[in-house]
């Protein structure tokens, strides 16, 4: 969410500069006694409140990384792919599915392993008890994980957060709220320093390129683009690091290569990511075009600001929730449905989304194109289930999101009084702040 992003950058600018204005301050008062002979020094009380800053900005850090990775991408993907009609933990998504047997193994001397002939009758097998009696008292020697499945069919796994934090905290304790990120930080850094290195060439070579908006960089935009267009087998990676089930993955041989989507796959990831990235510009142009066009016409109040910031944060929500929540869902689900057959997953998934998403069908270009660029295919990719799911992890994010924003930042400015030397001397501080600024 753009949005929590630009709040959590102001609420950090405002207790930045509050603190750079206090250390100008305080060097200034040692500068003053260091003239009249007299040293300042740090009360116990600022010592402790400074360690206590330093503390709270860890965990601060920490826990929004938590929020951010955990509701945001983790969450958002597994809703987005899971299929209630199909079987978690199976490799063929397909519920009830089962690894496929040859018929001539199904039956041996022309009777099955529960003791039914071809014709369907009953047949007495001599030693079928016992056998199963003596397999019975055998303790297993397997270490496969009972994974909870879920009903297939009646209640999905994700539709409460809680029941699916609780899911993914059975299968691999609290490192499950991190699953996949390692192939984050691949994404991340491999995005970020593509994405720095064609801003910083476009602006050297043409540099002050900006577009009719006036506040994005079309530099900014043209770097976003090939990075997101250059990077879509990474983030595939992601996704199938979020949703997969790794215990039946070993680390070496044909299952490692399993983890990576290969170049033939660029076809079916390419357009998708086109259509992430036009729908990422329409959602910050649309709010922004609007904006400029309403702040003009509306008288300079207190009451038209807070009007105009409304529309604004509207139009944000209802761009948001309409363009960018079913570009990702679409995303999300073709991605997984490039998984392999052989690797199961942690929810039910059904490679084709009910015949949603089908890679077999030889369609002409531009009808694949349509489905896989234009926002109409991207809804047809899900149903209602799906996108109330998905909204209601977006809504909790954001409010879990903003809620500890706002609390952690009346936190940071109660420890910055006290290391500022109490409320006297902060006051002192704003005022300061104030004057230099020319307010009045």
């Amino acid at each position: 969410m753009s949005l929590v992003a630009h709040l959590v950058r102001r609420g950090v600018g405002l207790a930045w500069s509050a603190h750079a204005e206090s250390q100008r301050l305080k060097r200034d008062a040692a500068a003053a006694d260091a003239h009249t002979g007299k040293h300042a020094s740090m009360s116990t009380g600022q010592l402790v409140a400074t360690a206590l800053l330093i503390i709270t900005v860890v965990a601060s850090i920490f826990t929004y990384f938590w929020i951010e990775y955990t509701l945001h991408f983790v969450l958002g993907n597994l809703v987005a792919v899971e299929d209630s009609t199909a079987t978690a933990g199976s490799p063929s998504g397909i519920a009830g599915a089962r690894e496929s047997e040859s018929k001539d193994g199904e039956f041996k001397d022309g009777v099955s392993k529960d003791g039914v002939s071809k014709d369907g009758e009953p047949v007495e097998v001599e030693g079928t008890d016992d056998q199963a009696e003596k397999e019975s008292l055998i303790p297993s020697t397997s270490d496969e994980r009972v994974v909870p499945r879920g009903n297939a069919g009646t209640t999905p796994i994700t539709a409460s957060i809680r029941s699916t934090l609780k899911h993914i905290r059975a299968l691999d304790g609290f490192k499950g709220y991190f699953r996949g990120l390692g192939a984050f930080f691949l994404y991340a850094i491999t995005s970020g320093i593509l994405y720095a290195l064609l801003v910083l060439l476009a602006e050297f070579v043409n540099p002050g390129v900006t577009n009719s908006l006036g506040t994005l960089s079309l530099p900014e935009l043209v770097a976003d683009f090939t990075v997101t267009m250059s990077t879509c087998r990474l983030h595939c990676n992601w996704t199938h690091a979020t949703v997969r089930d790794n215990t039946d993955i070993p680390a070496r041989g044909v299952y490692r290569r399993s983890r990576y989507v290969s170049r033939k796959d660029y076809r079916f990831l390419s357009l998708p990511a086109m259509r992430i990235w036009l729908a990422r510009a329409a959602a910050t142009a649309l709010p922004l075009a609007v904006f400029r066009t309403a702040q003009p016409m509306i008288r300079p109040t207190p009451v038209a600001a807070t009007l105009v910031t409304v529309l604004f944060v509207v139009v944000c929500v209802l761009v948001s929730v309409s363009v960018v929540l079913p570009a990702r869902i679409a995303r999300t689900r073709i991605e997984t449905s490039l998984l392999l057959e052989t690797v199961s997953t942690i929810v039910p998934v059904d490679r084709t989304f009910g015949g949603r998403v089908d890679r077999t069908q030889s369609l002409a270009w531009w009808r694949f194109v349509a489905l896989h660029l234009g926002l109409v295919g991207a809804y047809k990719t899900f149903d209602r289930a799906t996108f109330c799911r998905a909204l209601k992890v977006w809504a909790v994010y954001f409010f879990v999101a903003l809620t500890f924003m706002f609390g952690v930042t009346a936190l940071l400015c109660v420890e910055l009084l006290f290391v500022m030397g109490g409320p006297e001397a902060a006051t002192a501080v704003v005022k300061q702040m104030i004057a230099d600024n020319g307010s009045p």
